[in-house]
């Protein structure tokens, strides 16, 4: 089972293709999994930042501010999303032939 895609968050990804996959992280992983509060980077928003947040506006944070993003994302083949390191998770995705 190969990666198909990976995506670096260093530089930064507010630009239209990076949303594009934003949104397509979301869809597969929910964007309450993607969205990182345990985070320095998301405890430091000010409340009317945190508060009410929707699928667009943490998609919108996530492409502002690259550290709030749960890492590490993984996209597999056959369109499988892993999102933060769980060691099982890792065993059972590459142990599939």
């Amino acid at each position: 089972m190969g990666v198909s895609c990976c995506h670096s968050a260093a530089s930064g990804m507010a630009s239209a293709p990076y949303a594009s996959v934003m949104e397509s992280w979301a869809k597969k992983a929910g964007w309450e999994t993607l969205l990182n509060r345990a985070g320095t980077t998301f405890k430091k928003l000010p409340d009317k930042d945190k508060d009410g947040i929707t699928e667009a506006k943490a998609i919108k944070l996530m492409l502002a501010q690259p550290s709030m993003i749960k890492r590490p994302v993984l996209e597999l083949a056959r369109g499988k999303l892993l999102v933060g390191f769980k060691p099982e998770a890792y065993e059972e995705a590459f142990s599939q032939n």
